[in-house]
């Protein structure tokens, strides 16, 4: 009789355990995922955006909201990578673009733009970029997205020039062409 109320307590233990251990794991979900919402709605808020789902696809890309600010240059990281390599003059350019632009690009967001001058980023970036800028520019007017567009698209032409062009004549590659295209089509600027 012992031995069966030892077996059953075993038992009983291992049962108890495999309900602990499955209540320790739902917690653990949950936690993670309130932390995860708790950094959408961080992001969304710098971001000044109501885009979900863009939102979920800045996040799924690593972006947070120490680090997004960094996006505002991507076109430049773009055009440093535009003929498949950086230049060292086009990574002088590029970085320089971090203390020139009007978006705080400084903390963790300047670490990882330094990044996607040393390592290429994402074939995403871009059209990340793209579809971020486009909401944010929605709320700006049109002097404001003019200027903000002509000062980024001086900046991504001066990263294209700068391991080939002299005096803003020079050759411009096409990949670096498209990025320039880009900036004027989604800021509308000449």
């Amino acid at each position: 009789m012992v031995a069966q109320n030892g077996l059953t307590q075993n038992r009983r233990r291992m049962v108890d355990l495999k309900f602990v251990s499955s209540e320790a794991a739902v917690r653990k979900q949950y936690r993670e995922r309130v932390v995860l919402e708790q950094e959408r709605r961080r992001l969304a808020a710098v971001c000044q955006i109501d885009n979900e789902a863009l939102i979920d696809r800045l996040m799924e890309a690593g972006f947070i909201d120490d680090t997004i600010a960094a996006l505002s240059l991507g076109p430049v990281a773009a055009a440093a990578w535009g003929s498949g390599y950086v230049t060292q003059e086009e990574a002088v350019a590029a970085t320089q673009a971090i203390f020139t632009y009007d978006a705080a690009v400084s903390g963790p967001a300047e670490v990882l733009f330094r990044s996607w001058i040393v390592n290429r980023p994402s074939n995403e970036l871009m059209s990340l970029w793209e579809e971020f800028t486009c909401e944010r520019i929605q709320s700006m007017s049109d002097r404001e997205r003019e200027t903000r567009g002509q000062h980024l698209y001086n900046l991504t032409q001066q990263v294209a020039l700068a391991s080939g062009g002299f005096a803003g004549v020079g050759q411009i590659c096409l990949a670096e062409r498209r990025i320039l295209d880009a900036v004027k089509r989604v800021f509308i600027i000449e």
